[in-house]
């Protein structure tokens, strides 16, 4: 299949990941690229209330290894306040999609996930 057009006028221009807790407040990591880098965003309001964390990649490889970190840190933390406990994606083009944070280890679950970032990436 070949895209050769999108239209993103009426759609954001992020990838956005809402890490969501039973009572506290939801998590964010916002992701975009302009110049051929990518930028991400992570706001915690519950663990840094008024800070976040911003870094800039050079390629899509570096993003996919911090997504790939990000996740695999994520599965393995024990938090016992203020778990994470569902994972909202929302990436222009798609269906917005609400995952249990267990099921990120899903091999086809993640590849879904990571498929539809490259993909808007490559073709907006």
């Amino acid at each position: 299949m070949s895209v050769s057009y999108m239209d993103t006028t009426s759609i954001s221009n992020y990838v956005l990941l809402w890490l969501q807790r039973k009572t506290g407040k939801d998590a964010i990591l916002k992701i975009w690229c302009e110049d051929e880098r990518y930028f991400t965003k992570f706001i915690d309001p519950v663990l840094a209330a008024g800070k976040h964390a911003r870094f800039i990649f050079e390629d899509s490889y570096k993003l996919r290894e911090y997504l790939d970190l990000f996740f695999e840190n994520m599965t393995h933390d024990d938090e016992d306040k203020e778990p994470f406990l569902y994972i909202q994606w929302d990436i222009p083009g798609f269906t917005s999609s609400i995952v249990k944070l267990e099921n990120m280890e899903d091999r086809d679950v993640y590849s879904t996930f990571t498929r539809c970032i490259e993909f808007y990436f490559d073709n907006k």
